[in-house]
């Protein structure tokens, strides 16, 4: 599949070539024809920033992207980039990714949808569905599960 090659290059490759990534990618979206090519385009850029952040001195020029696409005539374009916009920020703060997402990870991720994560609880000797986000991190969950 081209999403996990992509991914798995660019989680371990420079600063300088998340970057081009970053832009090919705007590049594709913008006044792009083709409503498939640029569903799919935001479809990459949210996988992209659920794995790494762009750098510093392009992260606010991203953001700033996304932003303008909010009020999109298109749909898809209006949804994913409200929920690419919260995670241009959060993955900023959280750094690359130690592990590639799983499967489910990246099919949530292309429909904009959390992802349940099973947990058994051992007081309980249950389990339960627990519905996380890609950048949501063990301490999160574990507050989650406190509550």
């Amino acid at each position: 599949d081209h999403l996990i090659k992509i991914l798995n290059n660019c989680m371990s490759a420079s600063e300088l070539l998340r970057d081009e990534v970053y832009c090919q990618v705007v590049k594709q979206t913008t006044h792009n024809p083709s409503n498939e090519s640029t569903a799919r385009g935001w479809q990459l850029l949210t996988c992209l920033l659920a794995c790494f952040p762009p750098s510093a001195d392009l992260s606010m020029h991203l953001a700033n992207y996304i932003a303008a696409n909010l009020g999109s005539l298109q749909p898809h374009v209006a949804r994913f980039s409200e929920h690419c916009l919260h995670r241009v920020f959060r993955i900023c703060e959280l750094g690359t990714r130690k592990e590639m997402p799983t499967a489910p990870e990246i099919a949530g991720m292309m429909r904009c949808m959390k992802t349940n994560v099973r947990v058994f609880i051992v007081s309980t000797r249950k389990y339960l569905n627990v519905p996380v986000e890609s950048w949501t991190t063990a301490g999160e969950l574990a507050r989650m599960l406190a509550t």
